[in-house]
């Protein structure tokens, strides 16, 4: 995806805290895209935000399901067993292709225990809302 020039970006990406803090009222258009557990999170942030568009790519509203969404034996388990070879293997399949695999490796990656934090924290609130 390109975005034309003079087009703002922002990434969100750490989903401990789920309020939105940032202050998007002079934009006169605002799109919103979401992908896996960012699906689940943009929730909070549509109610913050007005937005012109919204897309959200995963199956279900359900973030951690066994029927709708990553069975919960499954997304515990990654929680419990949650490791930098692990980071790597799941990398690797959510790239998709070495090509994508190679950009996505061109930035810094993230700490471990604050990925374990924030999926203990999805863990937590799915969990207390289902």
């Amino acid at each position: 995806m390109k975005a034309e020039n003079g087009t703002d970006i922002m990434l969100c990406y750490d989903y401990r805290d789920m309020t939105f803090h940032e202050d998007l009222s002079s934009y006169k258009e605002i799109h919103l895209i979401a992908w896996s557990m960012g699906a689940y999170g943009r929730t909070g942030f549509s109610r913050e935000i007005r937005t012109n568009h919204s897309y959200r790519h995963q199956r279900h509203a359900r973030p951690i399901d066994d029927n709708f969404g990553i069975p919960e034996n499954i997304f515990r388990g990654t929680l419990d067993n949650l490791t930098a070879e692990g980071m790597k293997r799941f990398n690797r399949r959510m790239c998709g292709s070495r090509d994508i695999l190679a950009q996505h490796e061109k930035f810094p990656a993230r700490p471990l225990e604050e990925v374990k934090d924030e999926l203990q924290h999805i863990y937590n609130l799915v969990t207390a809302n289902q």
